[in-house]
């Protein structure tokens, strides 16, 4: 009983209502046996899925079966009886949605994929843009070298110009003495 009034307890806490300990004897001694109710239920529909389940056909039960009369040697080296069987099974319902979580598990996996390589593209373009401004960054620091070397360039030129046209005039003086 110790292990029915916790159950509702924390039934209680779960679904936001009031505390045991709030409820007056009558209440409490109502839900425990509602749970009780509800733990033999939920103990018979769990038994009834696993024999649903143990019942569901397979080539092997089939083959076993006293009503079939077929050896599974017969069926696998028949296609038509192993198609007709498979066929069969996959025919039958859905009971416990297996086939519909099958699905939507490998949608699941689908867009985790595609997620993934959603983030990768966003992380390659960031990466992308970042080396772009590195380089247009560098570009710029080229630039203003070549600037730099430029002007020292045409500097260095009008430095030569000038030596060359002095030592003209001073071969031009030497000459003319």
């Amino acid at each position: 009983m110790d292990k029915i009034i916790s159950l509702v307890s924390e039934k209680l806490k779960a679904y936001n209502m009031q505390a045991l300990d709030e409820l007056d004897d009558k209440t409490i001694k109502r839900l425990c046996s509602i749970e009780e109710y509800i733990l033999d239920i939920r103990s018979e529909l769990d038994m009834f899925c696993n024999k649903i389940k143990d019942r569901r056909p397979t080539i092997s039960s089939i083959t076993n079966s006293d009503k079939v009369g077929i050896t599974r040697k017969t069926i696998y080296n028949n296609p038509i009886l192993k198609e007709y069987i498979q066929a069969s099974i996959d025919a039958l319902p859905d009971y416990f949605n297996e086939k519909k979580y099958k699905k939507l598990k490998e949608d699941y996996d689908e867009l985790e994929e595609l997620k993934n390589k959603v983030i990768d593209s966003i992380i390659d373009k960031y990466n992308t843009e970042e080396e772009i401004n590195e380089m247009l960054d560098t570009i710029k620091m080229l630039k203003h070298e070549i600037k730099i070397l430029n002007e020292i360039l045409q500097e260095k030129n009008r430095e030569i110009e000038e030596l060359r046209r002095s030592k003209v005039v001073q071969i031009s003086k030497k000459m003319g003495r």
